[in-house]
């Protein structure tokens, strides 16, 4: 309320300083009123000409905006993924984007006529600014995200609507469509200016002129402020709600079915596959095997002709001291399980979550294909305070947010689970309760431990242990 009535007040003092002007000035011609310009707006509002002069206008201008930021974010998503066309695209875009207005307005009237050269106008001033501000975005995503997602192979479609388009490209987009919108009106009402079809806000604009009506042109200037700044907050509006609705769109479809609620591992007994993962199928072949290990970040050789194999349902501790390579190794193995088998889920060193998402929903995303929504829910409900499932994990403290990784990691479909440092951060008692959780949810499965106390194994050589 206290915001509402600032900017009224703003708006109140402007328009008596726009008052004050014209008494200063003493002629319509030049100034008119307020009072004036509000009592033309009224008489053209009750005529249908003027509704269909501002619907033209609309319609050309509005369309082409949208064609000019679609078709930039498309060539922009083109030129990054392959950059022989950002290098061919590019000279292109930077000229449509020096190019003076009216230069660009002179040369569309040659080529497309009047009727639709507000359209042309508006989409060529808008195409650069989505295809600049689009292109800046395509390179900002995460890697731990895009680690994240390909380690739990994610598909595409659901990358991209639940990460790349919310989180990377939104803000881009909507900098641009606050931008873009503005410069098309501005772009558009010019070129019907010039031009002048029939029934458009620049043929009006030009009748005002003709006939000295400092009132009519004011009041046309008014509408299309009034336009323009609509069409900036409806379209900025969809686009945030777009980031929503596009999060939603990725997550697994609602599976109703969902099996009654596994006994807490506090209170069960039995040392079966527990709960509520499918136990992964038996096979004699390892569950990991590879050879000639090599990682490297720059001058500095982390781990060198390495060879690790995993048997299928054991459990091995990477006991390594801090800083030494264990969490570049972890990373290295999953990086690569992504395409072949085994299946991996995995608790990283560093948190990835998406922060503004529950940690329901974080779990629905990678788990919500194999399990129901309360399935997911009462794994989280085992580590978690009920509270905390459907708040932003961003408002959760590091430890529970670590915990929403560890029950991922368990309930996600894997045959091997990997987790790097998953206690740290938690006191004895709630360590207790993690060890208790990953030992019930686990079955069959193999899992490496990565920790940070030194082990009495040689380097990197992962110990079989009876967890």
């Amino acid at each position: 309320m206290k915001k509402t009535l600032v900017k009224i007040g703003v708006i109140v003092a402007w328009l008596v300083i726009w008052w004050l002007v014209s008494l200063l000035v003493a002629s319509p011609l030049l100034l008119c009123s307020p009072v004036d310009v509000v009592i033309t707006l009224l008489g053209d509002v009750g005529r249908a000409f003027f509704w269909q002069t501002l619907l033209t206008s609309l319609w050309h201008i509005l369309f082409g905006f949208l064609t000019g930021f679609v078709v930039g974010g498309a060539l922009a998503g083109f030129s990054f993924k392959f950059r022989p066309l950002r290098e061919f695209f590019s000279p292109a875009v930077s000229f449509v984007k020096s190019v003076p207005v009216v230069c660009i307005i002179v040369f569309l009237l040659l080529w497309s006529g009047a009727p639709w050269i507000s359209f042309w106008a508006g989409a060529l001033v808008v195409l650069p600014m989505a295809f600049i501000n689009l292109l800046q975005a395509l390179p900002g995503s995460d890697p731990h995200m895009v680690e994240l997602m390909r380690a739990y192979r994610l598909p595409r479609r659901r990358r991209l609507l639940a990460y790349y388009w919310p989180e990377v490209v939104l803000p881009f987009a909507s900098a641009a469509a606050r931008l873009g919108i503005g410069m098309a009106w501005k772009a558009g009402v010019a070129a019907e200016l010039i031009s002048l079809p029939t029934h458009t806000i620049g043929e009006q604009i030009y009748q005002a002129k003709i006939s000295l009506s400092c009132s009519d042109l004011l009041a046309w200037t008014v509408a299309i402020v009034a336009l323009s700044v609509l069409c900036e907050r409806i379209l900025v509006w969809l686009l945030e709600r777009s980031g929503r609705w596009s999060w939603h769109l990725a997550l697994p479809k609602a599976n109703n079915h969902a099996s009654p609620p596994k006994t807490s591992p506090a209170t069960q007994t039995s040392s079966g596959s527990g709960g509520n993962t499918p136990a992964p199928p038996t096979t004699s072949k390892p569950a990991l095997d590879f050879s000639h290990i090599h990682i490297q970040y720059g001058e500095r050789v982390i781990i060198d002709d390495l060879a690790l194999q995993l048997a299928p349902g054991a459990r091995y501790a990477l006991g390594q001291p801090s800083g030494s390579g264990k969490s570049s190794l972890v990373a290295w193995i999953v990086a690569h399980t992504q395409q072949g088998a085994p299946r991996v889920s995995a608790v990283f060193q560093e948190q990835r979550l998406f922060e503004g998402r529950s940690a329901l929903e974080n779990l629905r995303l990678f788990c919500g294909d194999m399990l129901s929504e309360q399935e997911i829910a009462n794994g989280l409900i085992e580590l978690l305070p009920a509270d905390s499932l459907s708040r932003p994990v961003s408002q959760l403290s590091g430890g529970q947010r670590r915990r929403v990784e560890l029950v991922r990691a368990l309930l996600a479909c894997s045959q091997l689970v990997v987790l790097d440092e998953p206690f740290s951060g938690l006191d004895a008692v709630l360590q207790s309760r993690a060890q208790d959780f990953v030992k019930h949810y686990l079955g069959g499965r193999s899992l490496l431990i990565a920790s940070p106390r030194p082990g009495d194994c040689q380097p990197f050589k992962p110990q079989m242990i009876d967890f």
